[in-house]
This record gives structure tokens, sequence and C-alpha cells, in this order.
């Protein structure tokens, strides 16, 4: 095929720019162009690739694409409300503009070129951008933004090479913002009389430009609304006295000259000559940040400023300071800030710079400062009267900076401070006073420092977390503080409550993220306190509460609205917890173990409940009765015939329910693993209980009259009959369901006893330590998965095991992990209902000295154990013993909640054949 048979596609920048020909729209009445196919239908040919010739059918069949397009769906924009978004789709041209948008996006497209039938029928946009277009060139010609005489708002940025009409903004007398950033604009945009329509105007953004003075012409005498200016990130390399005198007179609320590196920088400037640049002109913020000015110039700055109204200065990332260890820069003294003496500068931004060192009396000039911020340097020593002369100074932020300690005189002369901010230093010492003349202080935040005690201090708020505090010593008793943070501490003693609680004021306290896991004593809590909130999560709390400590810690909380006890290892409460917690409404129980929630544990007033990613399988209802706002998703809910009455309660309750559907789900039976609650039918109506009891019952009439009848003959040979199955099934039990865990027992034991149990447990039982046992054990070290959560790995390898063999020794009953580990596995058998953990109780330890821990007394009351001979035979005995046990599948236990029965011994009486007397 010949190369004249295609057609060479047009190139963008020679498309037409006239009206293109029409073509009939589905609706028969609208004419709408048809010539820019691309950006009205995505089923036009990419532009890339030729197009083949397709003769004079072609026109005729693109309309008719174009036609059928917006009936297929097409439609190249996206609209919600009234804000209409065209960001991204191709366009060449503006589109039509819907009826009721006041609101459209076209940026990230390729319009390049704006004229005054642009934006026909558009009269109702308020806010247009035609930013960034791929074109890199748009030309915006005489008024082509005529149609749009209700535009308030206009962004032309990104556009880099932007070619303006004088008249380009003719007929926007409306608009209030013009954004021009990065459009490669020199002076002349502010010389040649583009604004002079603008007569509503009040910010004009060109950052990012290449303007090189700031001269505007005399049209912008005729702006009187402009109050906000940003001629950042530019070349501008001096502002001088004169350059703004069409603007003189007026309050500019924000003139930003920022990022201007070469400004008042060059070798020819000379203050003498430049003078003052805002003369007759009040400002109330001037940002000259990142100007790369140091300490001297700085100085002829503020003199040539002298008597300008500047009520906000930035000046962030200045090079200005010494920094750590360098000595050729000089820190801010006593006469840099003199030139602003009477300029009633209000706010000062000194951040992220270099000062090391503030010298005394640096900010004495500025009497009128309100605000001081000086975060981000590397401040590392206050010198006395540092802060002299700022008797109404409201705020200071010292924060991210190199403080190492205070001093008692480090803040004299901040009489009214209300607000100090000292966070992320590396104070460890703070001297006695220091905070004692701040009697109006507010807030004081001390977070991520290295304190190991609490400061005196009485501000309302008072933030300690991220520190390295263990005790709260140190509290004034009386203070008027209300709000507490003591967070990402190292507190392990839940005792601290006594003295923090006697703060009378006290509404919230956060413990979040300590080390709890003790209690000494029980907290003494006033009932006149004041708590609203509470936040304990991420502690040990399982550990203090399985000890039977502090178990009435909330019992005088009588106004306590949010308690927040996730992330806390718990796997039971103990009863009546939550008694004293008569306004409560928020509790967060999630990221726990909890396996049951008994009904009258939680207080009547409660509305939202939390017990999320917890290991409830049958809850009850009756728990959640005054819930209005309920979390119960990935939990482990095991669906059998138990679930049924919450399942029922969850389908007529009125509480609003957390979470997607899919997070309500079955965790067991395996075949049901994954299945949304909402689409399970357990199958267990009235009818099919009845039905189950009455066949239950004829079950046991027929086994006890054949019983009866066959229990005088043949009872030798059921005898023989009933162990023989008895031992079949053992074997049964030990043979299979190999594949129903990944394990046969979880070895639990303290760390320090592992050269013992290697020798005497794993080289016996152990498959890969000895080739004739066939046990396949857990160990921590070996079969534990690196990274993950550690408790998580125990409860993953407690549920993954048929049976959990714990070596209990002394240091096991000292060791906390195992401990939390004999919990974990005391859950599963009270909830499965079967002896699936094994006790095998190692050295001189009695029955009274185990029952001292209240997991292991619970444990004993009605549980036998297994102790470690001392002989070699009764060694090899006890093995063989431990191996039957573990390959044995765990049976359910008689007597309710997997309790043993006994049988009172019969004393040795011989049963004696009685004779039949007849007559």
């Amino acid at each position: 095929m010949s190369r004249d048979s295609f057609a060479r596609p047009r190139p963008e920048a020679e498309e037409p720019v006239g009206r293109p020909r029409p073509c009939l729209s589905p609706r028969g009445i609208r004419e709408r162009p048809c010539g820019h196919i691309d950006h009205r239908s995505p089923i036009a040919a990419p532009r890339d690739r030729p197009v083949r010739n397709g003769g004079p059918m072609l026109p005729l069949a693109l309309c008719l694409l174009a036609a059928v397009a917006p009936r297929l769906g097409a439609a190249p924009c996206f609209r919600q409300g009234s804000a209409m978004s065209c960001v991204n789709r191709r366009l060449t041209r503006p589109p039509a503009v819907p009826r009721g948008v006041t609101s459209l996006d076209l940026a990230f497209n390729r319009i390049g070129r704006l004229e005054q039938g642009s934006f026909p029928g558009a009269g109702g946009l308020r806010g247009l951008r035609v930013a960034l277009q791929k074109t890199g060139r748009l030309v915006v010609g005489p008024k082509a933004f005529w149609n749009l005489p209700n535009l308030t708002y206009l962004d032309l940025g990104g556009n880099r090479e932007l070619a303006l009409d004088r008249d380009a903004f003719s007929g926007l007398g409306r608009l209030q913002e013009l954004q021009l950033d990065l459009n490669g604009l020199n002076d002349s945009i502010l010389q040649e009389g583009y604004f002079r329509d603008l007569l509503s105007l009040h910010t004009l953004g060109l950052r990012s430009n290449e303007l090189r003075h700031v001269r505007p012409d005399p049209s912008f005498s005729r702006l009187r609304a402009l109050q906000n200016v940003d001629f950042s990130f530019n070349r501008i390399g001096q502002v001088c006295e004169g350059d703004l005198s069409p603007v003189q007179h007026r309050l500019f609320r924000s003139f930003d000259l920022s990022k201007n590196r070469q400004l008042y920088r060059g070798a020819a400037f000379s203050w003498s000559r430049c003078g003052n640049p805002f003369r007759h002109i009040m400002l109330y913020t001037l940002d000259l940040s990142e100007i790369g000015l140091g300490v001297p110039q700085l100085q002829h700055l503020f003199q040539a400023l002298a008597g300008t109204l500047v009520l906000e200065l930035r000046m962030r990332s200045l090079s200005i300071g010494a920094s750590f260890g360098y000595s050729n820069l000089p820190d801010p003294d006593n006469r840099t800030f003199s030139g602003l003496a009477d300029s009633s500068v209000m706010k000062l931004d000194l951040s992220h710079g270099f000062i090391f060192a503030l010298r005394p009396g640096v900010f004495a000039p500025l009497a009128a400062l309100k605000s001081l911020t000086l975060a981000a340097n590397r401040i590392n020593g206050v010198e006395r009267g540092a802060f002299s002369g700022l008797e109404g100074l409201l705020t200071l932020n010292l924060s991210r900076n190199l403080l190492g300690e205070l001093y008692s005189w480090s803040f004299h002369g901040l009489r009214n401070l209300s607000h100090l901010d000292l966070h992320h230093n590396h104070i460890g010492v703070i001297q006695a006073g220091c905070f004692d003349h701040l009697a109006d202080l507010v807030t004081l935040n001390l977070r991520e420092n290295t304190l190991s005690s609490v400061p005196g201090a009485e501000p309302r708020y008072l933030l300690l977390g991220w520190n390295r505090l263990r005790s709260a010593y140190g509290l004034q008793a009386g203070a008027a503080t209300t709000f507490l943070d003591l967070s990402d501490n190292v507190l392990d003693d839940l005792g601290v409550l006594s003295p923090i609680m006697r703060l009378p004021a006290l509404t919230h306290l956060l413990l979040r993220d300590n080390r709890v896991s003790r209690c000494s004593a029980e907290p003494s809590v006033p009932r006149a306190n004041r708590l609203l909130h509470l936040d304990v999560s991420g502690n040990f709390l399982q550990l203090v509460w399985a000890a039977g400590r502090c178990r009435d810690v909330f019992g005088h909380l009588g106004r306590l609205t949010e308690l927040l006890l996730h992330r806390n290892y718990l796997t039971e409460l103990p009863p009546g917890l939550f008694r004293g917690l008569s306004s409560l409404k928020r509790l967060n129980l999630s990221l726990n173990s909890l396996t049951r929630l008994p009904r009258d544990l939680l207080p009547p007033g409660l509305e939202i409940l939390d017990v999320s990613r917890n290991r409830l399988v049958s809850p009850d209802p009756r728990a959640f009765r005054f819930v209005l706002r309920l979390d119960l998703t990935h939990n482990q809910f095991i669906c059998d015939c138990t679930l049924a009455p919450f399942l029922r309660w969850l389908n007529r309750s009125r509480a609003q329910l957390v979470g997607a559907p899919g997070d309500l789900a079955c965790a067991f039976p395996e075949g049901l693993s994954g299945t949304p609650l909402g689409r399970r039918d357990l199958g267990c109506g009235v009818e099919h209980v009845q039905f189950a009891l009455f066949a239950c019952t004829a079950a046991l009439l027929l086994g006890f009259l054949a019983s009866a009848l066959l229990g005088g003959r043949c009872r030798s040979s059921l005898r023989l009959a009933c162990g023989a199955l008895r031992r079949a099934a053992g074997a049964a039990g030990g043979a299979g369901g190999d594949g129903a865990f990944r394990f046969d027992a979880y070895l639990c034991f303290s760390g320090r006893d592992l050269e013992w149990v290697t020798e005497a447990l794993l080289r016996q039982l152990d498959a890969q330590f000895n080739e004739r046992s066939a046990l396949r054990l857990c160990l921590e070290e070996r079969d534990f998965t690196p990274g993950q959560d550690h408790i998580a790995n125990i409860r993953d390898a407690i549920w993954s095991s048929r049976k959990t063999l714990c070596v209990v020794t002394r240091r096991f009953l000292h060791d906390g992990w195992c401990l939390e580990a004999f919990n974990v596995a005391q859950s599963r058998l009270f909830h499965e209902m079967k002896d699936v953990v094994v006790l095998l109780v190692v050295g001189a330890l009695r029955d009274y000295q185990l029952r001292r821990y209240q997991p292991m007394r619970a444990y004993l009351q009605a549980r036998p154990y297994l102790r470690w001979p001392a002989d070699a035979d009764g060694q090899r005995c006890l093995l063989q013993t431990l191996a039957d046990k573990i390959r044995q599948r765990p049976e359910p236990r008689r007597g309710g909640l997997g309790l043993l029965r006994w049988r009172k011994p019969d004393a040795g009486i011989r049963l004696q054949r009685v004779a039949t007397i007849t007559n």
C-alpha cells in the first residue's frame, strides 16, 4: 500500500480556532461543534497515529459518533451539585456549561486559546480554573471572559507560556481573586494596565514568575479592594521607596515577598538610597521568609522600616544565628530589632533558623509583641533577661530546639504568658520555681523530652507525654489542672491514680501506652472528683486484675463519661468492674482477647461500645441491651445454635452497628469461615429444638430399658466390650484429626528453663529431636512468626495446637508472659469445655504455693495436674503418660462448665452377697 493512501495527522498548533462546523445534537434542537471529536467522545481516534483516509464519508461518520456518544453515557465531565470537573479530559476548548453550574475546573487539558466566545451561556459561573494546560502555551485573547460577568475566582496558573492581551480581563468587574502563578510573567504584568478593570480584586497571586521589580502602574490606584498580594518565588532584587506609590495610604492584609533570595543582596544596593519601601502603607502581615539576609542586613532593613505599621512579621528559614558548633555568624542581640520599636509588631515568627542562644534583651524593642515563635532553631540556652520587656507576651513557642535544662530565671519578664510550648527538646532538669511567676499560664507543653519527674507547675493543660516519668511525684495537690497527659511514659503502677486524683479540677486524664502491670496499693479516689475522660489503653491491665488487685479502681468515678481500655491484653473482666460508672457513655474494649461479656457487667447508661477485634464466640445479647452504637467487627464467632439468640437480636435491634457487613463473619467451623452473619441461617428454630428433645428423650428411654434387660445377664460381656470400644476410640483420637491442628501441643515454659526442658522433654517427645516420636510440639524459639506481636503469636500457637503443655516452675510463676499464655489457654478450655490444658509441675512446689496465683487457683479447684518424679522409672512412665495425653482427642468435661465431678471414695467397704429370703 502506498504512502499516499494515508493522511498525515494535523498538528495541534495548526488546529483552527474559528467556530467549527455545527453538528446536529441527539435532541435535534441544539447545535454543538463536532470538529474536536477527541474531547466529546472516547470513541475518537488517537492523534498520535495516522488516520486512514475515508473519503467524504469520514466527517459524517465522526459527527454520527459524536451524536451517539452521549447516549452511550460517555459524558466528558463529572458534575456534583453546582460544581463541574473536566480535569484531564483532553479538551481542546471549554465545553458547554449546563445551567446551574457555578464552578468549573478545566485543569490538565489541551486548551491553547481562550476567546470572547469561549464560554457561551456560562454567565452563572463564579469560579473558573484553567490551570496547567498540557499544551504549555495558553493564549488569552481580548475580552476572553466577557461572558462571565459573575466570576469571582479565576486561576490561570501553571501555564508556563501565558500570553495575555491587555484587555483579557475586561468585563470581570466582580472578580475577587486572580491566580497567575508559574506563568513566566515579567515586570510588564504590573506596568501595562492588565488589571485596570478588576475593581473588586482583593487577592492577586503572582508566585513563581520572572518578576525583578515590584513597580505597579498608576491603574493600581483604582484597585481600592486589593488587600493580598503574593510575589514569592520570583527574582525580585529590591523594593525601594516610591516603587509602591500607586498603592499608598491603604492596609494590606498580606504582602508576601518570601523566597526571593536576591532581595536586598545586590553588590550595588545601598540602604541610604533605597529608603522605606512601605512608607504610608500599613501591613497586617509581611512575609520575608527565606530571603537570605543575615543579622546585619536585617538590622538595616528594620531601621529602614521605622515607623511603618507591621502587625505580623514572618521570617522563617533565615540564615541568622550561630547554630551549634559555629561562631562565624552572630545571634540576634538587643540592637537587631531596634528599628521596629514603633511598628507595633504583635506576632513574630523566627522559626526554622539557626539561633543558638537568646541574648539578654534581644526582643526588648518589641514591647507590643503578643506571640513569639522560635521553633526549630538550635537554641541551647536562654540567658538571664532574654525575655525582658515582653510583659504583654501571651504565646511562646520554643519547640524543637536543643534546650537541656531550665532555670528559675529562664522565663522572667513573661508575667502574662498563657501558652508555653517546649515539646521536642532535651529537657531533663527543671529548677524549682521555674514556672512560679507564670500566674496566668494556661497550657504547658513538655512532650517529647527526658523528664523523670513532674515539674512544679499548675497550668490548666499540662502535657507530659513521651517522657521518662515513673511516678506522679511532683504534682501540686489542689492545682487547677483540668487536662493531664502522661501518655507514653514508663509508669508501671496503677496506684499512680492516688496522687493524680488529688487534682480537684481534673476532667481529662491520659495514661495510654505506659507499662501499667501492677497495683501496689488500692488507689485512693475522692468521691468529689470531676473526671470525665480516662484513657488507660495500651497497658497490661490483664496482669493487674488477674492478680486480684485494684478491681474497684473505677468505683468512685461517678461522673466519668468516656473510658478507653483497648490494647490491654484483657481475657476477662472482673465482676462489678464498672459498677460505679453511672454516667459512662462510651467504652472502648477493642483489641483485647475477651471471650465473653457477662450480661450484668456493663453500666445501664452506656451508649457507645467498641468490642471489635476480640475473641467473642457467642455474645450474650442481653449485655448490649442499652447500647445505641456498637462495634462487634473482627471477632471469632462460632456459628452454631448457641449463636441463634445473638443473631435474632442482631436482626431486631435498633442499635447502630459499626463496620461493613463482611466484618461480622463466622470464624468456626471451618466450613463457614468468612461467612457474614447476616447471610447465615443456623436452622435453630423452635420446631427443630422440640424434635431434638423428643428424639433424645426417646433414645434415653430405650437405652434405659435395654440396659435394665441386659444388665443382669450380660454384665461381664458388656464391661469387656465397653473397655475395647474405649481403647479403640482413644487410638482413633490419637491417630485421627492431625489435619485439624498444626501442632500436637504448644509447650509453654519460662525461657530460663529452656535447657532443662530441652533435655527432659524435647529430646523424648518432639519429632525433630527424637525420630521415634511422632509428636509435633510448638516452640517459641522455633515456630513463632518473627516480627509479629508476641501475644498474637501466643494466641495463634494455643488455638492451632491440640493441647497446651504448661511446665510450671518457680520461674514460670514469676514470668508475666507465661501467666498470660496460661490465661489464654484456660479461656480456650472454658469455651470448648474440653481438656485442652496439661499441667506439669516441676520442682519443690507445694499445692498451697500454686494456689497463691489466681489463674492457677481457678484451674486447681477442679482439675488434677502431673508432677515430675525424681526416679528414672517414674520419669519414663510420666513421659509415656504425657505422650498419651497429648495424642488423646480432647473430650468435653461433664458437670457444667467443664468442671470435674469427684466421687467420694468408698473407704474400702467390701460388698457382701445378700441372700434372698422367701416365705
